[in-house]
């Protein structure tokens, strides 16, 4: 018999804000399965992690298909989807290789339409549904040395804001998160692109920024906030389409750019990142 408890599928469940979301909603009373590429290697290993892990890598459509269908046969329905799987590659537009950016937009962007596609056959059938997608500030703002990360984000917020006028008739929600700075140790596991430092014009510059983005980052709140805010969009009877969640200068940020010429944010953003 199909569980009875909402079910819930979360993308890149291993770290951060995935794996804080995994835990909390299973925490309450979620039926909760927490995807990611190896979720049986040592360093996925938690005897705190209260969900079920699945494997799927999101650039993978079979790997996808195997994991809803999984799912599916288990519980019969998806009422959950939150996309968060994702890299951050940073270096120098001009020194990306095409490659390198192509995988930070197939990761981001097109794993979450591959997970969205395979999934929203299923909640139209049920005619309910809400699928969260995870953008970033990025995706509002563009960073200075993770240009492809913050197009892969501007792509995602683009794209939920379509996706949301052509299901809602359907009892399907869509929801974007545009989270701020948060301590999920992501400086460490970004990509960076093979010829970052090669080029003099960029190589100090580059440095200067990286640092200020892990000083932000690593004075920003545990990702277990913002994933008590991810519960209460959830349990919401009316969601919003988006949530800029974030420490006060994050959003301030957005609403400046907003209501300033466009030159004098850049000025401002430039300075703060030093770049």
């Amino acid at each position: 018999m199909p569980n009875s408890k909402n079910v819930v599928l979360v993308t890149g469940a291993s770290r951060g804000l995935g794996n804080a979301c995994t835990n909390l909603l299973a925490e309450n009373n979620f039926t909760v399965y927490g995807a990611s590429r190896n979720p049986n290697s040592e360093k996925n290993q938690s005897s705190e992690d209260l969900f079920n892990k699945i494997q799927m890598d999101v650039t993978d459509s079979e790997s996808v298909r195997n994991g809803v269908n999984q799912i599916i046969e288990e519980q019969g329905r998806i009422d959950i989807l939150i996309n968060n799987a994702g890299i951050v590659t940073a270096g120098p537009i001009e020194q990306t290789s095409m490659d390198e950016a192509k995988n930070q937009l197939e990761t981001n962007f097109f794993g979450t339409v591959q997970v969205c596609k395979t999934v929203l056959p299923y909640m139209r059938k049920q005619r309910s549904g809400l699928i969260i997608n995870i953008s970033s500030i990025a995706g509002l703002i563009g960073l200075p040395f993770q240009g492809f990360y913050s197009s892969s984000k501007f792509a995602i917020e683009g794209y939920s804001e379509a996706l949301s006028k052509e299901v809602r008739s359907l009892g399907i929600n869509v929801v974007i998160i545009a989270p701020g700075d948060y301590d999920t140790n992501q400086l460490a596991n970004r990509i960076i692109v093979n010829d970052a430092e090669k080029e003099p014009d960029y190589k100090d510059r580059l440095k200067s920024t990286r640092d200020v983005i892990y000083s932000d980052e690593t004075s920003g709140k545990d990702p277990k906030y913002l994933a008590k805010k991810t519960l209460q969009i959830i349990r919401s009877k009316r969601p919003k389409l988006r949530y800029i969640i974030g420490p006060k200068s994050n959003l301030l940020a957005v609403l400046i750019k907003k209501i300033i010429p466009g030159r004098w944010f850049e000025k401002i953003m430039i300075d703060h990142y030093k770049a």
